[in-house]
């Protein structure tokens, strides 16, 4: 898996059948998006169907490369920025050739309280 970097906004109701993000697997949601939590049924072929709950999300910005190796050091792989001053922050570690693009699609956009940056590799 490569590097992702979204900007989404959690939704109460079913956004896909993809963006979605598990309750248990996100505690740091928690505290600002309780009441966004929907039960979601599973039905994998040869197991028993089963029902868990998720966040909806919808992707509103989204970047695949651009970061320099000083981002690994400082991000682990699933975590979640929901902060201006962390948004900030991730800004020092995007490569200069995507920053004019990483400040339209995320900077510009981003919405604290309102959507978050979600980071997985």
């Amino acid at each position: 898996m490569g590097l992702d970097i979204s900007l989404i906004r959690i939704k109460k109701e079913k956004t896909t059948d993809t963006e979605w993000l598990a309750v248990e697997d996100s505690p740091e949601l928690q505290a600002n998006y309780a009441d966004f939590s929907v039960d979601k049924e599973f039905n994998y072929e040869g197991e028993k169907p089963y029902t868990t709950p998720v966040y909806y999300y919808e992707e509103i910005g989204y970047q695949r490369k651009g970061v320099k190796k000083s981002f690994y050091d400082r991000y682990e792989p699933d975590v979640f920025i929901q902060t201006k001053i962390e948004l900030d922050e991730l800004s020092n570690h995007i490569l200069d050739e995507y920053l004019e693009t990483f400040t339209k699609d995320f900077m510009k956009k981003f919405k604290e309280g309102d959507n978050l940056i979600l980071i997985e590799y």
